[in-house]
């Protein structure tokens, strides 16, 4: 089982383009070279309200692109976007407890003198298949 991390959600950015975010676990970042455009394949498990009690087991997969780096400080992991912030309504000051089970890579490259076309391959790198890596901001009961 890759790694499972527990963390509080956070938003960031101007009041208009207002992210909601958590800090990308650094175990991650630290064995893998993580590029702009790696997806990953993410559990979502439970959802807990900011006194830290569960609000509810989601027990969904899905794929989420959009890690975004500020300069020298912790990553983020923006989950504005993804389908599952908007269905169960993820706050700023909650905590969600998450699973990255993979990485989807992409590599593109270009065919052909005269006729040019663009050729995609993805590869799948599982994160720590044979371990289990936690990253919790604090221990669920």
């Amino acid at each position: 089982m890759p790694v499972r991390c527990l963390k509080r959600i956070f938003a960031g950015g101007s009041t208009e383009k207002r992210r909601i975010s958590i800090q990308f676990p650094l175990s991650i970042k630290n064995a893998f070279k993580i590029d702009e455009d790696d997806v990953f394949v993410c559990e979502f498990k439970r959802h807990f309200d900011t006194n830290k009690i569960l609000i509810q087991e989601i027990n969904e997969t899905e794929k989420i692109a959009g890690l975004i780096y500020l300069g020298f400080s912790q990553p983020e992991f923006i989950l504005k976007e993804c389908s599952i912030a908007k269905k169960y309504g993820l706050r700023e000051g909650e905590y969600i407890e998450i699973i990255f089970r993979e990485i989807e890579r992409t590599k593109s490259w270009e065919e052909g003198i005269i006729f040019k076309r663009t050729k995609r391959k993805t590869k799948t790198i599982p994160i720590f298949p044979e371990r289990t890596v936690e990253d919790l901001d604090f221990t669920p009961k």
